[in-house]
């Protein structure tokens, strides 16, 4: 996919990095976390946290002001965490992403200073990333939806859609064009992608492997990360025209819901939701993210009629995990129950 140019203007400036919001983003660096490329450990940095906060904020503001930025900072070392089972499976270790303590500390400070314009600009169907937001918000309203339309005998189709490797699959411009889209300073903007300009990579086992270039997605352990994700799917969502569709909640129209990468669709006949899954796969495509459709499920208490994105067909459910909780259409509680005493029995 070849990607566009996004122009951003020259002249645009911001204030310089005050040695308070230094502090406040070393405090919030977690303890017991491997170092980076750079080897410095929050163990480190919080101790020294008055000596080193003046030194930082002149090598911030320089950084700042010049727009270079440190070539250790696009570095990340990928150490593979092993979850269970077969330890000779690859498939059964996690991929985690190490880059420098430093970085994250700018990345937090610049994170503070674009946080509420990125927020503000999401609705409220986005969940995810955001303060005072949480999936119980979303679990529960999936579920009213369904209770109160089997209560009045009101039909409802309901897509739970699966991306494929969401987050590792982004084109890069289209993060420059969210951002810019939504109103960020164009410094903060060319300053991101300054970072992802020379991205790179190594794996990072009984030694360090070459490094390979980071070409798509968003960096994993970046602070920055989960909301340029959510700018990018804002971006996706306001060129769909779904005016006329979705379900009608107590007066108003409910198209999906959104948390992070979990989304869900909500239509009141078959064909009104295989337009929106079509629309959706077709603008996520735009910007690197492919909907999976064997993962991609429906429910509904209509008909069963065939929905399909692109030329394969989408798979209705009985039930459906959604943010860690059984979604069903009838005696979710005790399923429920069922559920998590059947996992318990599974960890033994």
């Amino acid at each position: 996919m070849a990607e566009k140019e996004i122009e951003l203007q020259e002249t645009s400036s911001v204030p310089n990095i005050l040695q308070e919001e230094i502090e406040l983003a070393i405090k919030t660096q977690r303890d017991n976390k491997a170092p980076g490329p750079d080897g410095i450990s929050n163990e480190v940095l919080k101790p020294a946290i008055q000596t080193i906060t003046p030194i930082l904020k002149e090598i911030f503001n320089d950084i700042i002001n010049t727009e270079i930025i440190p070539q250790q900072w696009t570095k990340s070392n990928i150490i593979l965490l092993y979850k269970k089972g077969d330890q000779y499976d690859i498939g059964n270790y996690r991929p985690i992403s190490l880059m420098s303590n430093l970085y994250k500390i700018f990345a937090k400070v610049i994170l503070k200073r674009i946080e509420r314009k990125l927020d503000e600009q999401q609705p409220i169907e986005q969940a995810g990333f955001r303060r005072d937001y949480s999936v119980l918000d979303h679990i529960h309203a999936v579920r009213q939806i369904i209770e109160k339309y089997e209560e009045y005998q009101l039909v409802y189709y309901i897509a739970f859609v699966d991306y494929s490797k969401a987050f590792d699959s982004l084109v890069h411009t289209n993060i420059w064009e969210a951002l810019k889209e939504q109103g960020i300073e164009q410094k903060y903007i060319r300053l991101i992608r300054n970072v992802y300009k020379t991205s790179s990579a190594c794996i990072q086992l009984e030694k360090i492997g070459d490094s390979f270039e980071i070409q798509k997605g968003v960096r994993q352990g970046d602070p920055l990360s989960p909301k340029l994700f959510s700018a990018v799917l804002e971006m996706v969502f306001r060129r769909l025209e779904w005016e006329n569709l979705g379900l009608n909640i107590d007066g108003s129209t409910l198209t999906h819901l959104r948390f992070a990468d979990d989304i869900v669709l909500f239509a009141k006949t078959p064909e009104d939701l295989n337009i929106m899954l079509n629309d959706l796969a077709s603008e996520s495509a735009k910007v690197g993210l492919q909907l999976n459709p064997e993962k991609t499920k429906v429910m509904t208490n209509g008909n069963k009629s065939s929905i399909n994105v692109g030329e394969s067909q989408i798979s209705y459910v009985e039930d459906y995990i959604y943010l860690g909780q059984l979604i069903s259409p009838k005696d979710n509680i005790n399923k429920e129950i069922e559920r998590r005493i059947a996992n318990s029995w599974k960890r033994y």
